[in-house]
């Protein structure tokens, strides 16, 4: 097992017990605590109180676990700058000052979670990315399922295909009406297989970008529809909520040479 594998885990175990360490010493002195956050002025410590043992158990929590990592590690930068400007802003006090730089380090080890995600030992890691999403998306295109495809869209999608040819739309709105665009698409062209398949992942966890080709023939004339598409889709709950493909319209018009789609 590679160990820069294991790193991603190892990270956010080291980060999630110094606030589980906290939140519990938290809990075992509440009017200390209470009286701290008092102490420098900021209001309603009881409230501040449980909103800090929300922000160290329950975060340092979520982090352990890996789970919804990406905004868990930013609220809980936010937190620890919080903390940093309003706890350890004496720069006079050498201990404050090492206290404040402490907090900046952790807020740099949350931000890099939030950058790059919980890694391969997480419950995050568990659940589909947006590569195989798009995976089963093609699967399902190949299989000739345009209702299943159509399913694997959110109710609202916006489809766009910015290079389609004159008299076809460029945009599409709504899972009926990209089923409907979609349903005869068997009927006309026999996609055989997928020849090539490049996914892209990006730094939106949501987001992926294919460049990807079909192999096959129209039906009505017998040409062969070669084609290749550059896609880039955005989901959101496991759905694709945009869905942007470019193609070349002079090769499918050729191809289905003169034929309506």
């Amino acid at each position: 097992m590679p160990f820069t594998k294991l790193n991603p885990a190892v990270g956010r175990v080291m980060i999630a017990l110094l606030f589980l360490i906290s939140g519990l010493g938290k809990i075992a002195a509440p009017e200390a605590t209470q009286g701290y956050i008092a102490s420098v002025g900021l209001p309603f410590p009881a409230l501040a109180y449980f909103g800090a043992l929300a922000a160290e158990l329950g975060g340092g929590l979520l982090l352990l676990i890996g789970y919804r990592t990406r905004i868990v590690a930013l609220g809980m930068a936010g937190f620890t700058l919080a903390t940093a400007l309003f706890f350890h802003n004496n720069f006079a006090d050498q201990n404050q000052m090492i206290h404040f730089l402490k907090n900046i380090a952790i807020m740099g080890g949350l931000l890099q979670a939030y950058a790059f995600g919980a890694g391969a030992y997480s419950i995050d890691s568990r659940r589909p990315t947006a590569e195989s999403l798009f995976t089963r998306s093609l699967d399902t295109f190949l299989a000739k399922d345009m209702k299943g495809w159509a399913a694997l869209c959110d109710e609202n999608v916006v489809a766009e295909f910015p290079f389609a040819p004159a008299g076809s739309p460029t945009r599409i709105e709504g899972r009926e009406a990209l089923y409907e665009y979609l349903r005869n698409y068997p009927d006309v062209i026999d996609v055989r297989s997928i020849p090539t398949r490049k996914i892209y992942t990006t730094s939106d966890p949501n987001v992926a970008i294919a460049e990807w080709s079909v192999s096959g023939r129209v039906i009505r004339n017998g040409n062969p529809y070669e084609m290749s598409y550059a896609t880039f889709v955005t989901f959101r709950n496991g759905l694709i909520v945009n869905y942007r493909e470019y193609w070349n319209p002079q090769v499918f018009l050729a191809a289905l040479g003169g034929d309506k789609f």
